[in-house]
């Protein structure tokens, strides 16, 4: 068996021996979310919403990073059977329950193997990243629910250079790891798109310049800023645009767009700014 389908088993044996130690739930607890509907001999056991990331599978031995809104609910039989069925009648009614939800949101399936299937929906101004795990032989299942709200005005090459050229800059929300200046797989989408916008305004000279919450201190924040914008050039020095038309600058905490007091505000303050050059 490969990697990753036994990855998930052994994470689909912790999920039922967590749950079979939860008080049981009542339904009304979770929010009216038809990617959250259960199956009719299923009940709820467990459910939680929280600002947090999960590890996305892609493929058999590639995860990703998702941050973001996430609602997760447990569902068991409310009938276990007495001894195992040895068959996969369960897991596959489960799988193509969902699926199905999925497909009315024109969602697109990612991964997929016998005990767990992760879909992508782009649905009004929002990414939504789904993960559905099976264990115990269908005998329950958990759902998870990534919500990554749209931040960024412009998403295409074409629509940044409009951006830039109409307000003289554009700011972007490209992923790092916590803390630090690595770039994460997913911000690789940004740079890209920066790359074209650029090769489409060969004479635009840019200034890279990086923000951040006000989490830990004003110095540490600078550095940290400054690092990330360093980071963003030098990925788009490797994707083909000249070093000497972007310069860098960290401003740290110094400019927020929102207040820091909630998590939506910090959010919108950790991002990377793209401003015009005279």
């Amino acid at each position: 068996m490969r990697m990753k389908t036994a990855y998930y088993r052994i994470l689909a044996l912790f999920l039922y021996t967590f749950v079979e130690f939860m008080a049981p739930v009542h339904a009304q607890n979770v929010r009216s979310n038809p990617l959250l509907m259960p199956l009719g001999e299923y009940e709820l056991v467990y459910t939680e919403e929280k600002f947090d990331k999960i590890e996305f599978p892609l493929s058999e031995v590639e995860l990703t990073t998702i941050t973001g809104n996430k609602e997760y609910v447990a569902y068991e039989l409310k009938n276990k059977p007495s001894t195992s069925s040895g068959n996969n009648y369960r897991k596959q009614k489960i799988m193509n329950q969902f699926s199905e939800v999925v497909r009315r949101y024109s969602g697109e399936e990612i991964y997929k193997n016998e005990d767990a299937a992760g879909y992508y929906i782009k649905s009004r101004g929002a990414e939504i990243w789904c993960l559905v795990e099976t264990y115990k032989e269908g005998e329950g299942y958990s759902i998870s629910i990534m919500t990554k709200k749209k931040l960024q005005e412009a998403e295409t090459a074409e629509d940044m250079l409009a951006l830039i050229e109409k307000k003289g800059s554009l700011d972007l929300y490209i992923g790092f790891a916590s803390g630090s200046a690595e770039l994460t797989d997913d911000s690789y989408l940004n740079i890209r798109e920066v790359a074209r916008f650029l090769k489409k305004a060969p004479s635009l000279k840019i200034s890279i310049e990086g923000h951040t919450d006000n989490v830990g201190t004003p110095e540490n924040n600078k550095r940290l800023s400054q690092a990330r914008a360093a980071a963003v050039k030098e990925a788009l020095v490797n994707v083909g645009v000249p070093a000497d038309r972007m310069t860098t600058k960290g401003w740290g905490q110094e400019r927020p767009i929102a207040s820091n007091t909630t998590k939506d505000g910090r959010l919108k303050n950790r991002r990377v700014s793209i401003v015009k050059r005279n």
